[in-house]
């Protein structure tokens, strides 16, 4: 006999059953193809980069694919999910419907579809620096259901500011290393199912005898009326996790004091001079002659033996078979000033600022042997040569001293912003990038006459050249700025990772260091639109190129790392001193400063 299934149970299983029927369904639409369109470069397609840009004169696009929907699904609620991996600049941005068709592959800001109305009935969406690294919830639901009943076509959405100002940036369905692709989160109900056939009326059964007629009882008292049972709640969605701060950079700390300088060797006596032999007396004068033959020359002091002259050798060794007979397959460190940080190479030296001491450092490259050492301004720093003379920035003095490369004499000071950091020569001039006036400064080298001054973002420190532009690291703005070279005129501003410092150019890209975040960025040199972000060590600083590859220091580390300028893959590692900065390729090494070390290390490119 089986068993009997209680009352009680029977109701928590048909309660369940109704609870799991009316529970909606979830579905994610992925992007079929998301890119943006820019003002700047207006023919240049972007349906490659790995993030979606938002500022003046740049607009997003997005598609999405519904084929994944059941048949007859009815969407209850749509919501386009978004993740802001930068916040340049605040500002806001609506979403739009778009009417016409576009492909990711061909998009560009000549030819995108135009915008159509408000997705979001005119209510914009705000982001402030705390929105990097979050998502944002943007309600679509009506705009969905008209793509899935057939009274819209899906053409997909567009982004675009409506403020004046604003610079941000969202993962685009390319940033693999994240995986925050744009996704539209879908609440699905079907429709209610048909009403079955009612069943058969079953046979009347025969009417039994009539029983005798008992005595009318009398009536009971009514009984109360059951509770109706509650309803079940729905289960409450699990909160989204918070994301997690950026960790404030800690505080440069002081420069440490210049250590007293030793007392000069004293002279060594000179040597005695030999004593001159005497003069004979003067003879009579005879009686003039006949002129007699000329007399036997005097001899001529004796010269000391030359050395027999050495055998023509055969070809020299090349490069590597030099350095492996030498055993240089390993870092070799020459003494500097006190704590170097500049370091610039002139054909056949290097040069090396000493922050603490104000002086520079000149020395061979051939062997690190010190030529000379000469005064400039007040916490010299970085360092640039224009092919004939050396210029550094005195970031104390709101000034660049130009150096005769040949002699260090002092050819002239010359007034820049306030706290000169980085500094480049285009060919013709010297851009100066000042950290405390959030401007660049750019002179004629033949002079030191100042041509102009132009706005960077916030706190520019590192400026490069790229044969036509000049790109400047904003550090509190976490990207970089390009100019053009011949007016000074703002090209772009383009995001980076956070805390960027140090810069270089490779020839095609522009390379950008981001200290707090121990990658460096790729940005293609012709838009500013980002090739790739890539791994280093801690605290990186400084970087260099190499003709294939680029050198990055790790401060943090007392390493340096080799990138594959092609693709950005890691070569290699290798240590150096303590806390390196700067970093310079020679032709033949790397040269890396040293501050903490008061020193400077040279390791063979091709290592």
């Amino acid at each position: 006999m089986p068993r009997c299934v209680r009352p009680a149970v029977l109701a928590v299983i048909t309660a369940l059953a109704l609870f799991l029927l009316v529970l909606p369904a979830m579905a994610q639409a992925p992007p079929s193809g998301d890119t943006y369109g820019s003002s700047i470069n207006p023919t240049t397609n972007y349906g490659a980069q790995t993030t979606l840009v938002l500022q003046p004169g740049v607009t997003t696009y997005m598609q999405f694919n519904l084929n994944m929907l059941p048949p007859g699904a009815v969407i209850n609620k749509a919501t386009l999910r978004l993740y802001v991996d930068a916040a340049v600049q605040p500002g806001s941005f609506d979403v739009y419907q778009l009417d016409n068709s576009w492909s990711e592959s061909t998009l560009n800001f000549n030819n995108a579809p135009p915008l159509g109305v408000s997705v979001t009935g005119g209510n914009p969406i705000a982001i402030t620096a705390a929105s990097k690294s979050t998502f944002i919830l943007i309600d679509v639901t009506s705009l969905v259901q008209a793509w899935a009943n057939g009274t819209a076509t899906n053409d997909g959405v567009a982004l675009a500011l409506t403020t004046s100002t604003g610079n941000f940036s969202l993962d685009s369905k390319e940033a693999t290393m994240t995986s925050h692709q744009p996704e539209l989160d879908l609440a699905l109900g079907g429709p209610a199912g048909p009403v079955g056939p009612q069943g058969p009326t079953g046979a009347t059964g025969p009417t039994g005898p009539a029983g005798a007629k008992g005595a009318t009882g009398a009536a009971g008292p009514a009984g109360p009326k059951g509770a109706t049972g509650a309803t079940g709640a729905t289960g409450a969605t699990g909160p989204q996790g918070a994301t997690g701060k950026t960790g404030s950079q800690g505080p440069i700390g002081p420069a440490g004091a210049t250590g007293a300088q030793g007392p000069q060797g004293t002279v060594g006596p000179q040597g005695a001079v030999g004593v001159t032999g005497a003069t004979g007396t003067t003879g009579a004068a005879g009686a003039q002659g006949q002129p007699g033959a000329q007399g036997i020359q005097g001899f001529t002091g004796a010269t000391g033996p030359q050395g027999p002259q050495g055998a023509t050798g055969q070809s020299g060794p090349g490069l590597a078979e030099t350095r492996a007979a030498l055993l240089q397959w390993y870092p070799q460190n020459y003494p500097a000033g006190t704590n170097p940080a500049g370091i610039a190479f002139d054909g056949s030296n290097i040069w090396i600022t000493n922050y603490t001491s104000n002086t520079v450092t000149k020395m061979l490259a051939s062997n690190g042997a010190i030529v000379g050492t000469y005064p400039v301004g007040a916490w010299s720093l970085a360092i640039a040569f224009d092919g004939s003379n050396i210029w550094v920035t005195n970031s104390n003095s709101g000034s660049v001293t130009e150096l005769s490369a040949s002699t260090g004499a002092t050819i002239g000071t010359f007034p820049t912003g306030a706290s000169p950091y980085g500094i480049a020569f285009d060919g013709t001039n010297i851009w100066v990038a000042n950290a405390q006036s959030n401007n660049v400064t750019e002179l004629l080298a033949s002079t030191g006459a100042t041509v102009g001054t132009y706005p960077a973002g916030g706190n520019p420190v590192g400026v490069a050249f790229d044969g036509s532009n000049i790109w400047v690291v904003n550090y509190a703005s976490n990207s970089v700025t390009k100019l053009l070279a011949s007016s000074g005129a703002t090209v772009g501003t383009y995001p980076t990772g956070n805390g960027p410092y140090g810069i270089a150019f490779d020839g095609l890209n522009i390379w950008v260091v981001n200290g707090i975040d121990n990658t460096v960025t790729k940005l293609l040199a012709s838009s500013g639109a980002a090739v790739g972000t890539y791994p280093v060590g801690k605290g990186p600083y400084f970087l260099a190129f190499d003709g294939s590859n680029i050198w990055v220091t790790n401060g943090a580390d007392n390493t340096v790392t080799k990138l594959l300028a092609s693709n950005g893959a890691t070569l290699g590692t290798y240590p150096v001193g303590s806390t390196p900065d700067a970093v310079a390729f020679d032709g033949s090494n790397i040269w890396v400063t040293n501050p903490n070390s008061n020193n400077v290390t040279r390791i063979g490119a091709t290592k």
